[in-house]
């Protein structure tokens, strides 16, 4: 987080980041909790002056740069892909909290600047509704 740094891990859709502070994310990590069979997460950021980066399974974003990242894309691999589905929605500065979207899809918006400030990640079993509202998920001008 910006003026932050790292912060505490969190899970289970809890919230990841700030609202109502202005301050951006730069960088973010993800990992499977316990009870998720073998298989992984990967994330893909949009970062402001850098565009969509590769997919990772370490970090995606920047340190040291303040650069905010305004888009992800979040999926699951081997046998986590084929029993769960990943579902994730993002905070903007502008828009506030989007719909939520799930497999790789965009979370977030592209050509407005507007920086991510939280980030909230769900994993459920595969075809079990949304944690919310997918109204929205991602906005591109």
């Amino acid at each position: 987080m910006q003026n932050i740094g790292w912060q505490t891990p969190v899970s289970d859709g809890m919230i990841a980041g700030t609202t109502g502070r202005a301050l951006h994310v730069e960088a973010l990590k993800l990992s499977l909790g316990p009870g998720i069979e073998s298989g992984g997460i990967q994330v893909r950021a949009h970062v402001s002056n850098i565009g969509w980066q590769d997919w990772t399974s370490s970090m995606a974003g920047t340190t040291g740069r303040n650069l905010a990242v305004e888009a992800v894309q979040i999926r699951l691999n081997g046998a986590a892909e084929a029993n769960y589905d990943v579902w994730y929605r993002v905070h903007s500065s502008e828009f506030g909290w989007l719909g939520w979207t799930k497999n790789g899809e965009n979370a977030g918006s592209e050509g407005y600047a507007r920086s991510v400030e939280a980030l909230q990640v769900s994993i459920t079993p595969k075809g079990a509704s949304a944690p919310g509202s997918t109204a929205r998920p991602f906005v591109k001008r």
